[in-house]
């Protein structure tokens, strides 16, 4: 039997946002969907303010986290590096600013 695969993906292209996207992750790894029916990927865009570290202490814990590295700066090559990854559909790339719901992958499935 194959595992199951996730609904969705919540995708997060970084720059350089390393304590925000700490914070970011923290909200994504206690949604209320469960672990198995959604993912995490984050898009490192070449950042050189320990992302990479942040992300692979989260990945600890969250089996459904996922690290895609990205050399060339800007979100449209960041975009495309999620696309190269293989990864499933996903929660729209967005810019991340504030705290996000436990909800928010549930109430996207």
């Amino acid at each position: 039997m194959s595992p199951m695969r996730p609904l969705i993906s919540a995708v997060l292209c970084t720059y350089n946002r390393r304590d925000l996207l700490d914070s970011i992750l923290q909200d994504l790894c206690h949604q209320t969907l469960a672990l198995e029916s959604y993912e995490i990927v984050v898009v490192d865009n070449n950042s050189s303010d320990g992302t990479k570290a942040v992300v692979a202490e989260h990945m600890r814990s969250q089996p459904n986290l996922k690290y895609c590295f990205e050399p060339a700066q800007g979100i449209a090559h960041a975009r495309h590096r999620h696309r190269q990854c293989r990864f499933l559909g996903l929660l729209e790339p967005r810019d991340y600013e504030h705290e996000l719901s436990p909800e928010l992958a549930q109430n996207n499935t």
